[in-house]
């Protein structure tokens, strides 16, 4: 019996609105399709149709751009950067970034961050204090015999204009977004991980009060990594004992939170 071809599920306009402003965004159209189902023809068909000017075929990068990179990357973020790059788009400028190993230090992004005004970062801590997460993910990388671990933080909201306002005023993360079957309304997830993460809570920690305690395991955690090339079994202990305390932390204190992980 041969299987016959299913076609993709129809999208609704809400959906085309958010893959377009995704588009406009940075992201590739293999990003958009995953994130919505679909496949990356239809998902190029269906923007074109929506009047978006796709991107022209990916051109190698001169010298010129390389050196404009390298010199305004650490103090330009890469929404910035376009206009300086010959259009190049958000994406384009941050794959590069990451094979020319120019990704900014802690230090750097610390200062970003906390130029954000006190009464600015007192609301945020309040909204993340109701609607944000701090995880730490577990992974197996392939070919390796210990476990990777990586910081995370969410923030969500059905609301876009809130979770618009967390990316515009870090000038950084990235925003996905999920529609569960049972839920009617889209949820809107802005997240930031590692090194950004540890600096996100820094600057909030001061006016967190629910989430406080979270904050401090997570920051310690952040500090212990990249010290060293070489892991030690009391530093995977030491990981993974923060990894627990936090889950244990968040099935005690928010049993329903809007997100939830696999351990």
């Amino acid at each position: 019996m041969t299987n016959r071809h299913i076609p993709p599920k129809r999208l609704s306009k809400e959906d085309w609105h958010n893959a377009t402003e995704c588009y406009k965004n940075g992201e590739s159209t293999v990003s958009i399709a995953k994130k919505f189902q679909y496949t990356q023809a239809g998902i190029i068909a269906g923007l074109v149709r929506m009047g978006v000017s796709m991107n022209p075929t990916k051109q190698e990068w001169n010298s010129q751009e390389i050196a404009v990179l390298k010199g305004c990357y650490p103090s330009l973020n890469a929404k910035e950067l376009p206009n300086l790059l010959n259009g190049r788009n958000e994406q384009a400028i941050k794959s590069k970034v990451s094979r020319l190993n120019l990704r900014k230090s802690y230090g750097d992004i610390y200062k970003g961050f906390s130029q954000i005004p006190e009464i600015e970062r007192s609301y945020i801590a309040g909204f993340f204090d109701g609607e944000g997460c701090v995880h730490i993910g577990k992974y197996m990388p392939k070919g390796r015999k210990t476990s990777s671990y990586t910081l995370h933080i969410h923030a969500c909201n059905t609301d876009k204009g809130v979770i618009d306002y967390f990316h515009k005023t870090f000038k950084d993360g990235r925003i996905c977004i999920r529609k569960e079957s049972d839920r009617r309304n889209v949820l809107y997830i802005w997240e930031m991980k590692s090194q950004k993460a540890m600096a996100f809570l820094e600057i909030i920690r001061p006016f967190l009060k629910i989430k406080k305690d979270q904050a401090d395991i997570a920051i310690d955690f952040q500090r212990t990594l990249g010290k060293s090339h070489y892991i030690t079994q009391e530093d995977l202990e030491y990981r993974e004992e923060s990894r627990l305390r936090l889950i244990k932390m968040k099935n005690h204190k928010i049993p329903n939170s809007p997100l939830a992980f696999k351990s």
